[in-house]
Parts: structure tokens; C-alpha cells; sequence
């Protein structure tokens, strides 16, 4: 081994110095160039190194070793041509480049194959270019992914629009269904306690449905008429002709009332007839042909009419004889009360002989006595009268009618120094002899009780009332009475004051009353004691009143 390290560095050769004559530049020039090279060449694999361990992602890393070690080799052969300037080690010198050599041509031997892969890595020009062409991908690829994302903002809130569209069609559509619900239940149970019979027919004749009240009448138990033909309920001799009309009515159907056809029987389910009233409705909307039929018991109703027409009769009857009586009463007793008073005052009048004091006043008694029967037949007959002897309807100026009763009654007017406020009136359809005598009484009445030592002012107005109504007022600042007495006045013989104070037979208002009634309309009166009374008649404009009969 001695051997061998002193056969590569003996000294049996110059130093590399001679070769330059130990010439101080020249000996600068090559061992400062070599230096430097040397130096170079020894930075470029720390360069490397920071590279390798920098990039960890490249490729390709081992020829980064090939060529760190090429550049060493390199760096150790200029540092070794240095030594030899000084020292003879020619062998070191060349093993040191043969080891470089060999380095040199395995990197050289290794570069070619690996050339046209680093070939195809791209140049920072086309990186460049690729780059941009990226970013300008990117870009689009952003407004792309922005213009997507509005869409999706977009098509979220569209989504939740719609949902809350779906949303509110549902609460709509659930409301709705509860309504429908709800007037289901209600129309159920507006069905069920109707107080009439309802049964829905199809068009064929078939009972689709019944409430309670129709298997009550017919005496089925309930739910029992469901599915059972309609002509079932129909007596056996019937049954053709109102399936006949049945069919009719259903090719035209249309609304009938209640007892459009009276007389008619329905068939109960114990073999009994019962009169109904049967009213017909056909469901609209319904294609079926379906027909709504109520149905009403009227047998009670029936009876009681045959109860008011028997009663009805009878009054009729009552009030004929009343008539008849009241005529025969005025006609027939006028003429012995005639008599009476006639040969009671010619017996007064002394011709026939003297009475005693005593015999006078029964005799004076008698006369008034027949006087004042004679006042009430002829009272009595005007009272019954009133529609048996009453006059036409025609239109007549009720200031006309005013205006004679005021003349009639001039002379009591002038004794009483009565004032008169007459307003305007119209003119009505009414019988004007009747109307006059009611003014005449009321007027009559007015002048009659008046207060002591005053004269009487009565007034008389009237207006529309209602629109086809017509309201006359008379009033006057007489003695008046308790309103308590306001109807029991207008009753047949109903005096509020003796005789003695006030004479007349109580039937004037009584005939009053009578003959608003005959004209459709209502009287009343108000007052209070001292203060006047107030007579207020409503009569119709156009009254529809049947002519009276004469007995």
C-alpha cells in the first residue's frame, strides 16, 4: 500500500511549476483561474442540493445527482491541477480525471435518452401561453361557475317561491276542503232537521237519500227509504200517473212550490194514506237528473181547516142573523117606538085628559126613554150598515170631503166659536159617504167635548206615509181623557161620560172604527186629561176592498 502511495506521488517527477519557470504571473494566472473554476464548480452542487431538496416534486431527480457529481469531479480536477503547480503528484492527477471521465461519459451516456423527454417539457413561452390560455379557461370557467351560481340562487328562490305557492295552494286547498267539509256537515244537518220531509230522487225514480222527518211520515224506520223506488211511496191507483208526471217534470225540470198540486196522498210504509203537500227542486249543477222533493204532513193542517171552514160557516151564518136581526130590529121597533113617543106626547099635551104631577114625569119618562131607544136603533142600523150598505171606492179630494162635513156642522161651529186649521190633503180611493161620517163624528166629538168657557180649535192635516199609505190627523184642545181608555172608546155603546153631561149613545166611534176597517186601514187616538185629543187614521191610496152585500 506504501508502495502503491508512493508510486502515485513520488518524487521522481517536477512540479507542474517548471513547465511555467516558476514565473510569479503565470503561476497567478493558472492557479487563480483553476481557483475560481474550481469554486464555481463547487457552488453548482450546493445549488443542486437546494434544488433537490426545495423541489421534492421534480422529476427525473437522479440525473440532479449525475450532474452534482460531474461538477464536484470537475471542481476536484482544477483543485488537483493547482497541487501539481507546486507538487509532482501527476498519478493522483490522473486517477482524479480518470474518475471524472468516467463520471463525465456515464452523465453523457444517460443525457441522451433523457433529452427528448426534457424536450417535452414546455418552455416558459408556451407555459406562459398555456398559462394565460388557463387562466382565460379559469376565467370563463369563473363566470361560468358565477353565472351558475345565480342560476342556482335563482332556481333556489324560484323553488321556494313555487313551495310556498304549493304551500299556500295547499293551506288553500285544505281550507277549502275544511269549508267544503263544514257546509257538508252543514247542509247534513240543515238536511236532517228540516222540519219538512226531503228526499232526493235520481232521474230513474230512485231515493238517493231521506232525512229523519220523511221516514217519519211515511213510517219507515231511518235510512230504511234509501235505494227504494220513489213510486213506492205512491198509493197502488197512482202509481202510473205520477210516473207519467214523473217523467214529464224530469225532461223540463223546474222549481215548484208547495201546494201547486193539492190532494195528494203518500203511502206509508203500514199500508195507511197520509195527505201531503210536495214541493219539487231540482239540484243544480247535478247531471244526474237528481230532484230535491219536500214533503209535508198536512194532516193536522187539514182538520184545522175543516175546523175553520166549519167555524167559518157558522160566524158567517152568526153574522148574517146579526145583520138580519140589526135590520129587522131598526126597521121593525122604529115603528112602535113611533108610537110610543107619538101617543106619549099627545097624552102630555093635556087633550086627553090631566095627569097628576106624578103621572107627568112617568109619562116625560116614558117619551125620552123611547127617544133614546129610537137614538140607538137608528145608531145600530148605521153601525150595521157600514158593510152591508157601504158605497163605492172611487177616488175622491179629501179637502172636498172637509169642507161639507164644516158645512153640515155650521151651525153648531157658529154656537161654539170653533177655529178651524185645515191643511192641504190629497185625494184617495175610498167611499165618500162613509169617509164623511167619520170626519162628522170625530168633528162632532170635538165640538162636543170641549172645555168651559173656551173655544174649541181643532186641526186637520194629513201626509204620506209609506209610500202607499196616507196618514190624516185631527186633533183638538178638548177635555180629553186617560190614554188608558185609548181602545176601549172605539167599542160598541162605550161611554167615558154620563148621560147627563154628555148626551149621545157611544156608538159614534164605534162606527168610526168600522168604517177604517171596511178601507183597510188603522185608527187610534191620544190624549191626556185637559190637553186635547189627537185622532190619527192611516188609510191605504188604492185600497182592494169587495163590494158589500146587501141583506
Amino acid at each position: 500500500m506504501e508502495a502503491l502511495w508512493n508510486y502515485i506521488v513520488g518524487p521522481d517527477f517536477m512540479p507542474h511549476g517548471h513547465c511555467y519557470y516558476w514565473r510569479s504571473d503565470l503561476l497567478a494566472l493558472h492557479a487563480g483561474s483553476d481557483a475560481v473554476i474550481a469554486i464555481a464548480y463547487f457552488s453548482i452542487p450546493l445549488a443542486l442540493a437546494k434544488l433537490w431538496y426545495d423541489r421534492a416534486d421534480l422529476g427525473y431527480r437522479w440525473i440532479i445527482k449525475m450532474f452534482a457529481a460531474f461538477i464536484v469531479a470537475c471542481g476536484t480536477t482544477h483543485l488537483v491541477g493547482i497541487w501539481n503547480i507546486w507538487n509532482a503528484d501527476y498519478y493522483f492527477q490522473g486517477i482524479v480525471k480518470l474518475i471524472t471521465a468516467g463520471i463525465s461519459l456515464v452523465t453523457a451516456i444517460l443525457i441522451w435518452p433523457l433529452l427528448p423527454k426534457v424536450l417535452a417539457i414546455p418552455s416558459p413561452a408556451m407555459l406562459t401561453e398555456r398559462n394565460e390560455a388557463l387562466n382565460e379557461e379559469m376565467l370563463k370557467r369563473t363566470y361560468a361557475e358565477q353565472q351558475l351560481r345565480l342560476l342556482y340562487e335563482s332556481l333556489e328562490q324560484t323553488v321556494e317561491e313555487r313551495t310556498q305557492e304549493l304551500q299556500q295552494a295547499k293551506r288553500a286547498l285544505e281550507l277549502q276542503i275544511q269549508t267544503s267539509e263544514q257546509v257538508k256537515q252543514r247542509l247534513q244537518s240543515i238536511f236532517e232537521s228540516a222540519p219538512n220531509g226531503m228526499i232526493v230522487v235520481s232521474r230513474d225514480g230512485t231515493i238517493l237519500q231521506a232525512n229523519s222527518m220523511a221516514h217519519s211520515i211515511f213510517h219507515y224506520d231511518v235510512g230504511e227509504l234509501s235505494g227504494k223506488r220513489v213510486e213506492q211511496l205512491v198509493p197502488a191507483d197512482s202509481r202510473k200517473p205520477h210516473q207519467a208526471n214523473r217523467e214529464h217534470y224530469i225532461s223540463s225540470p223546474t222549481k215548484r212550490m208547495m201546494g201547486d198540486r193539492r190532494d195528494l196522498s203518500g203511502l206509508c210504509a203500514d199500508g195507511k194514506t197520509v195527505p201531503v203537500e210536495i214541493g219539487l227542486n231540482p239540484v243544480t249543477g247535478s247531471s244526474e237528473g237528481e230532484v230535491v222533493a219536500s214533503v209535508v204532513d198536512v194532516s193536522e193542517r187539514r182538520n184545522y181547516e175543516r175546523k175553520i171552514e166549519q167555524r167559518s160557516e157558522a160566524l158567517e151564518r152568526s153574522n148574517r142573523e146579526l145583520k138580519e136581526f140589526a135590520f129587522i130590529a131598526s126597521h121593525d121597533l122604529r115603528e112602535p117606538l113611533r108610537k110610543i113617543i107619538s101617543f106619549s106626547k099627545l097624552l102630555l099635551s093635556k087633550d086627553y085628559g090631566n095627569f097628576t104631577g106624578e103621572g107627568e114625569t112617568f109619562a116625560s119618562y116614558v117619551v125620552d126613554a123611547a127617544e133614546r131607544m129610537r137614538e140607538l136603533l137608528d145608531s145600530l142600523l148605521s153601525y150595521s150598515r157600514v158593510t152591508s150598505h157601504g158605497g163605492q171606492f172611487v177616488v175622491t179630494d179629501l179637502n172636498d170631503v172637509v169642507r161639507e162635513v164644516l158645512s153640515d156642522l155650521q151651525m153648531t161651529i157658529e154656537e161654539s166659536q170653533a177655529r178651524f186649521e185645515v191643511a192641504s190633503l190629497d185625494q184617495l180611493t175610498m167611499d165618500p159617504s162613509q169617509i164623511r161620517q167619520l170626519l162628522q163624528n170625530i168633528v162632532s166629538n170635538a165640538l162636543k167635548y170641549r172645555q168651559p168657557e173656551q173655544p174649541p180649535i181643532i186641526r186637520i192635516h194629513g201626509e204620506p206615509v209609506q209610500g202607499d199609505r196616507y196618514r190624516l190627523t185631527i186633533e183638538d184642545n178638548g177635555i180629553g181623557f186617560e190614554n188608558q181608555y185609548n181602545e176601549q172608546i172605539f167599542e160598541v155603546f162605550k161611554r167615558l161620560h154620563g148621560r147627563d153631561s154628555y148626551p149621545g149613545t157611544g156608538m159614534g166611534l164605534a162606527i168610526c172604527r168600522k168604517i177604517v176597517d171596511r178601507h183597510q186601514g188603522v185608527i187610534r187616538a191620544e190624549s191626556s186629561p185637559g190637553k186635547g185629543t189627537r185622532f190619527i187614521i192611516e188609510l191605504p191610496v188604492n185600497p182592494h176592498i169587495e163590494a158589500a152585500h146587501d141583506f
